[in-house]
């Protein structure tokens, strides 16, 4: 058995019941902007999500991006402040013995 069945095996359960308790709460939104009229079809759910999974993409690598951005700029305020410290102590005296 390869990971990718042993993956299926485990977590298949776990995906069907998020999926469907994404829907029914779809369906209870849609009901309650249609003044208590549900959906006629619920391929209007999968056509939303389908059209949602490239703005995830995007707000995800935007996300990273900006991680990435941050801990750049903590680099390089830590670098200055070493600069900064090292430049403040003055020169290094050598005592003879």
């Amino acid at each position: 058995m390869d990971l990718a069945q042993k993956i299926r095996l485990l977590e298949e359960y776990d995906i069907k019941e998020e999926l469907k308790d994404q829907r029914r709460n779809w369906i209870s939104k849609v009901t309650s902007e249609n003044k208590g009229v549900p959906p006629y079809d619920v391929l209007q759910f999968y056509d939303r999500a389908l059209a949602q999974k490239p703005d995830e993409k995007d707000e995800a690598q935007k996300k990273k991006e900006e991680q990435l951005a941050k801990e750049k700029l903590k680099k390089l305020q830590d670098q200055k402040k070493k600069a900064e410290g090292q430049g403040s102590q003055g020169p290094v005296k050598c005592k003879d013995k």
